[in-house]
Formats: structure tokens, sequence, C-alpha cells
């Protein structure tokens, strides 16, 4: 318990058990939807830029994961990526889509981390922002 931690529940009139088992429980839950939302912001006012389509572009035009491999051999990128751009245009024909796929992962990692890490509640802030 540091010094900070007695302050600031003090001054608000929190017990200190009641307010870190509230951190405990729902602090990364908390951050992990704070993530979501900037995220959300993000993909929202994010232009496309050259590279981002590059990968759409080459998954578009390969038909097969034949095809994507022979597109692939100029690229420095694994496949992983490719292969699931090849799944999401069986969806949608949409680049933002894109976007929407590379937001669920982070925010999946985003919590996973949160959740299971051992850290210090300060680097879960930061890891968020």
């Amino acid at each position: 318990m540091n010094i900070i931690e007695i302050i600031f529940g003090s001054l608000l009139g929190f017990n200190y058990m009641k307010l870190r088992i509230f951190f405990n429980h729902y602090f990364p839950e908390i951050l992990a939807c704070i993530f979501v939302i900037l995220g959300v912001f993000g993909v929202l006012h994010h232009d496309m830029w050259r590279d981002e389509l590059q990968a759409w572009m080459i998954a578009r035009n390969s038909h097969s994961l034949a095809e994507l491999y022979f597109n692939l051999r100029y690229e420095s990128h694994p496949p992983l990526w490719y292969w699931l751009l090849m799944l999401i245009q069986r969806f949608s024909l949409n680049p933002i889509s894109m976007q929407w796929a590379a937001l669920s992962i982070a925010s999946m990692n985003a919590w996973l981390v949160l959740r299971f890490s051992k850290y210090f509640t300060y680097f879960w802030i930061f890891f968020v922002l």
C-alpha cells in the first residue's frame, strides 16, 4: 500500500480494502472498455494508407491459398494476416472491415494482458493509452 492509494482512499471516504477489491476485479475491464472506445474513435477517423490497402488488395486478388503464397513472394510479412484478410473478404468487400478486425484482435489482446498480468495498475493505464 503506497501513500497515493492511502490519500486517494481517505479523501473519497472509501475503505481501502473495498477500493482494492474494486480495482482488482473491475479495473482491467474498465480499461479494456476505454481501449475499445478509443479504438472505435480511431477506426472511424482513420484514413487507410497505402501499405494497409496493399495488404487488402493482395488478399482480394488472391483466389486461392496457392495464389496468395505466389502474390506474397515480395512481401516480408508472414501470411497469417493475409489469411485472415481472405476470410474477411468472403463476407465483406469493404476495406474498413480490415480495421474492425484489427481492432477486435487488439481489444482481445488488451483485455488478456490487463486481466492476467501481474503488473501494477499504473502500468495498465500506460498500456491502454
